[in-house]
């Protein structure tokens, strides 16, 4: 029982570290980003009818501009 506990502990650290990662890529890519791109994305996916998360906005970004 404790190799269980021990395994599912390990595993929830892991996963937290890939999401703080993913918080702090979607964060450094939100402040490199101009301005300018930043409202044309918000506006392009307000437009597709979606209200935008940064993990949106950086997601479209990755995908179309880089």
């Amino acid at each position: 029982m404790k190799k269980v506990f021990y395994i599912l502990c390990s595993l929830g650290i892991v996963y937290a570290f890939m999401r703080a990662g993913h918080s702090d890529m979607v964060s450094q890519v939100i402040y490199t980003m101009p301005e300018d791109i930043y409202e044309d994305i918000v506006d392009s996916l307000r437009m597709q009818g979606h209200e935008p998360s940064d993990e949106m906005i950086a997601d479209f970004y990755i995908e179309n501009y880089q």
